[in-house]
C-alpha cells in the first residue's frame, strides 16, 4: 500500500519561505519542498525521541535510552528520500505588515520601514498530502510505527507560526478527491508527466529534494559523491594536506565553473591580477578609464563560455556598483573562497574521510543535521546532500470560489426581525485574554456603538441607522426606548467584560444587522491589546431568553444612576417625606414605567443593597434584611425610603466574593457627557413573575449602566 503523510494547518496559514530567502521577500515555498519535510522529521526526532549526533561525529551509535534509535531514523529517511507526489488543496495568499519603530531620545518614533510576512492560506480542515506511490509499508512495519511517533511530535511545519496536525496512513485520506478538493503536483525528475499544458494548466516550481535515489546498489555512492564534491570544492581549493600552499589560480582548475556563480568573481579578480603582470594575456579585457560600462558587463565581454557569461549576468551584487566597490567585493569573495573557515575545513575533511563505504541513510541523516546557516554562510546554492527538482503546480488550486456573504431573504410570515446580537470577547495574548474591567462598561459600549456606525457608513446602504444612533431620520431624538441597548456583561463573575449583548426591542434594520456582523476588532485603552469580537448569537431575544424562564427578583449587575439628583432632605416649598417613598424609589419606579416594565407603582418594591463596614456583622444593624446572593455575600437590604447609612458602601462582589468593585469606581464619562449622580446597587422585587431576561434603566441605560439581572 502506498504511504501518505497528511499535514493540516490549524490556523489556515502556512508560513514557508524559500531556501536562502527572507520571509519579507514576498515568496512562499508552495508546494513545500520535500527537503523541508525531511528536516522537519529530524527536528521532531530531536525533541526527546533520538539523541541526534553532531554532523561531524565519526560514529553514530544507538543509545538504549532513546525511544527512536538513530539507525531506525536513518532507515526511515532513506525510504522517504525520493521526491513524493504532493496533493494541494485550493490555496490563497496573504501577508501581514510589521512597521519597525525607531528609538531616539527615549521616545519611539515610526520609521516607515515595513517587514512583510507572506503566507499561503488553506482551509483549516483540508490537509496537504505527501504521497510516495513506490514506497510500500505494511501495518506491522517498524518504519511505519516510527513515522507515526515522529508525526505526533510535529507541532509546526515551516516557521513556528505554522501550527499543524500531521498523520501517516497507508492509503489516501478519505477527503481527498482528485480535481475536486486536491490536485497533484508531480516531480518531473521522477519521469512523471503532469496533466495539461505548461503555463496554461500548470507552472513549474523549483524545489529542494534529497540527492538519495531509490537505487540500492548506487544510492550510497551517489549521495556521498555529491556531498563530498560540493564540500571539498566549496572554498576553491582541494582539502588535501598539500593543498594549503597552492596558488589560487591553480586551485581554480580543481572544480568546475558551473557549480555556483560566486567563483566567477574569483576568476575575474585572478585574471585581472595576471593582466597587470602579462600584457599579452587576452583572457581579461581591461576597461578604459572613462568607460561607462558596469563591471559585470565587462566580465560578460571576456573570452568566457556561454555558461560562464549567463551565470555572471545573474550575479546582481555588482550591477549597481562602481569599479572601486566591485574590487572590494571581489577581494572579499576571493579571500573567503580561498582561505575558508576552520569549521568548514573540519567538516570537509571529516566527511571525505568517513563517507567512503558509509551507509547512505546515515550519510543523509548527517547532511540533514547540518545547519542551514552554515550552508548559507559558505555560499552554497543548495544545502549539502540536496538537489534541485521541478514540480508542476496546477493553476486550478488558485481558483478559489467567491464566498457567499448575503443570507437568503425570508418572505411572508417566516420573516422575523433580529432583535438580539451577542458577541464574545477575546484577545491574542498568550496566557489569558486581556479583557477590559467591568468598570469600563460605559467606554466599551460606546466603542461598540461607534464601530457599528462606522461600518454602517462604510457599507453605503442608503438606510439611516435609526436603531444604532438613537435618532430619527430627521436627526431628532428617538422617543421611547425601542432603539439599541449596548450591554457589556461579565458572565463568569471575574470582574472583566467577556460578552456584549446588543438588544433592540424594535428590531434591527437589514443594514444595521450587516454592520454588526462585520465587527471584528475593537481597540482598548491603556495600551492593552485589541479586542477580538466574535458573534455568537443572532436572532430574536425570546429565543435566547425564553419566556418559560420566570423570575420576580432582579439585582444590579452595574450601578444604577438616577437621571436627577437624589436627596432625602426637604425641597423648597415641601415638607420632609417621613412615611412615603423617597425620591430614589420614585425615580426607579418612573424608569421602570418608561421601560414599560410596570404599569403601577404598586407592582414593584425597591430596596438598596449596602455593604456594612469591615469587621461589623449584620446583627448589629436592626431592621436590615440580610441577603444570601453570590453577587452580594454578606450584604444587607435597606428600604429605598431610608437614607444611606454612614460608613456603608455600595459595591458588587466578583471572583466569588474575593474582591469588591465599588459603584463610584465605574467610569462615568462618555465623550462630552458625564454622569454626576451617585451610583447605587438595588434590588427590585416585582409583584408578579416576569421573563427572566436582563433590563436596564436610569441614566446611560443604553450603554450598560443600570443593568439588572435575575437573582440566582
Amino acid at each position: 500500500m502506498p504511504l501518505t503523510i497528511s499535514i493540516r494547518f490549524l490556523t489556515g496559514r502556512a508560513h514557508l519561505h524559500h531556501w536562502q530567502a527572507h520571509h519579507s521577500d514576498g515568496r512562499v515555498d508552495w508546494p513545500p519542498s520535500p527537503w523541508r519535510l525531511l528536516r522537519a522529521l529530524v527536528a521532531a526526532a530531536g525533541s526527546g525521541l533520538t539523541s541526534l549526533p553532531e554532523p561531524l561525529d565519526t560514529t553514530i551509535a544507538d543509545l538504549p535510552d532513546d525511544i527512536l534509535h538513530a539507525s531506525r531514523l536513518a532507515n526511515l529517511l532513506a525510504a522517504l528520500a525520493n521526491p513524493p507526489v504532493i496533493w494541494l488543496p485550493r490555496t490563497g495568499g496573504g501577508h501581514t505588515r510589521q512597521f519597525l519603530p525607531r528609538h531616539a531620545g527615549g521616545t519611539v518614533k515610526p520609521t516607515g520601514s515595513v517587514v512583510f510576512d507572506t503566507f499561503a492560506t488553506v482551509s483549516k480542515e483540508t490537509p496537504v498530502v505527501f504521497e510516495w506511490p513506490r514506497v510500500h509499508f505494511t501495518p506491522g512495519d517498524s518504519r511505519f510505527s516510527d513515522l507515526q511517533i515522529l508525526l505526533r511530535r510535529l507541532t509546526y511545519f515551516g516557521r513556528a507560526e505554522s501550527w499543524c496536525d500531521a498523520a501517516a496512513s497507508l492509503a489516501m485520506p478519505g477527503g481527498v478527491k482528485r480535481a475536486e478538493t486536491h490536485w497533484p503536483c508531480v516531480c518531473l525528475e521522477n519521469d512523471l508527466k503532469p496533466e495539461g499544458r505548461e503555463h496554461a494548466d500548470y507552472t513549474l516550481e523549483r524545489k529542494l529534494a534529497s540527492c538519495w535515489p531509490l537505487l540500492p546498489a548506487s544510492a550510497s555512492g551517489a549521495l556521498a559523491h555529491d556531498a563530498t564534491r560540493m564540500l571539498t570544492r566549496l572554498n576553491g581549493t582541494d582539502r588535501n594536506e598539500d593543498s594549503v600552499g597552492l596558488d589560487a589560480a591553480d586551485s581554480l582548475k580543481a572544480f568546475p565553473l558551473e557549480e555556483f556563480s560566486g567563483r566567477l568573481l574569483i576568476r575575474q579578480a585572478l585574471l585581472k591580477e595576471k593582466s597587470h603582470s602579462s600584457s599579452s594575456d587576452e583572457s581579461f579585457v581591461e576597461p578604459p578609464k572613462k568607460s561607462k560600462e558596469k563591471p559585470w558587463e565587462l566580465v560578460a565581454r571576456g573570452h568566457w563560455s556561454e555558461d560562464e557569461r549567463a551565470a555572471c549576468l545573474k550575479h546582481s551584487s555588482l550591477k549597481n556598483k562602481d569599479m572601486k566597490s566591485a574590487k572590494k567585493t571581489i577581494s572579499d569573495v576571493l579571500r573567503k573562497r580561498v582561505e575558508g573557515t576552520a569549521a568548514s575545513q573540519k567538516w570537509d575533511s571529516e566527511l571525505e574521510r568517513n563517507s567512503a563505504g558509509a551507509d547512505g541513510g546515515i550519510l543523509l541523516l548527517r547532511c540533514l543535521l547540518r545547519s542551514s546557516g552554515e550552508d548559507i554562510n559558505e555560499g552554497l546554492e543548495r544545502p549539502v546532500g540536496s538537489r534541485w527538482v521541478h514540480y508542476s503546480v496546477p493553476r486550478a488550486i488558485y481558483q478559489i470560489p467567491a464566498a457567499v456573504t448575503r443570507q437568503p431573504a425570508l418572505s411572508g410570515a417566516n420573516r422575523s426581525p433580529i432583535t438580539l446580537v451577542r458577541f464574545a470577547l477575546n484577545t491574542t495574548s498568550v496566557n489569558r485574554p486581556v479583557l477590559p474591567p467591568l468598570t469600563d462598561t460605559l467606554l466599551v459600549a460606546d466603542k461598540f456603538r461607534s464601530a457599528a456606525l462606522a461600518w454602517h457608513g462604510h457599507l453605503r446602504s442608503g438606510e439611516h441607522p435609526r436603531n444604532l444612533c438613537g435618532r430619527e431620520d430627521d436627526r431628532s431624538r428617538v422617543v421611547g426606548h425601542d432603539h439599541a441597548y449596548f450591554w457589556p456583561m461579565d458572565e463568569d463573575g471575574d470582574g472583566f467584560i467577556d460578552h456584549v449583548s446588543v438588544l433592540c426591542p424594535a428590531g434591527f434594520r437589514a443594514s444595521e444587522t450587516d454592520a454588526l456582523r462585520r465587527l471584528l476588532r475593537i481597540k482598548q485603552r491603556g495600551g492593552r491589546p485589541d479586542l477580538l469580537v466574535t458573534p455568537v448569537f443572532l436572532g430574536q431575544h425570546e429565543q435566547f431568553w425564553p419566556e418559560e424562564s420566570k423570575a420576580n427578583i432582579f439585582v444590579s449587575a452595574t450601578p444604577y444612576f438616577s437621571p436627577v439628583h437624589i436627596t432625602h432632605g426637604r425641597r423648597r416649598g415641601e415638607k420632609r417625606n417621613r412615611g412615603g417613598r423617597s425620591r430614589l424609589g420614585k425615580q426607579v419606579l418612573g424608569s421602570l414605567g418608561q421601560a414599560k416594565l410596570i404599569d403601577d407603582e404598586q407592582q414593584a418594591r425597591i430596596e438598596q443593597i449596602v455593604i456594612p463596614p469591615i469587621g461589623q456583622i449584620s446583627a448589629e444593624f436592626g431592621g436590615l434584611r440580610r441577603l444570601t446572593l453570590p453577587q452580594f455575600p454578606g450584604a444587607l437590604c435597606l428600604d429605598a425610603a431610608m437614607p444611606f447609612p454612614l460608613g456603608f458602601n455600595s459595591a458588587l462582589a466578583v471572583e466569588n466574593g474575593g474582591r469588591w468593585i465599588r459603584s463610584f469606581a465605574f467610569c462615568r464619562r462618555r465623550r462630552d457627557y458625564e454622569v454626576t449622580a451617585n451610583g447605587r446597587m438595588l434590588l427590585i422585587e416585582f409583584a408578579a413573575s416576569r421573563a427572566a431576561r436582563p433590563f436596564a434603566i436610569g441614566d446611560q441605560a443604553h450603554f450598560g449602566l443600570g443593568l439588572f439581572v435575575p437573582a440566582e
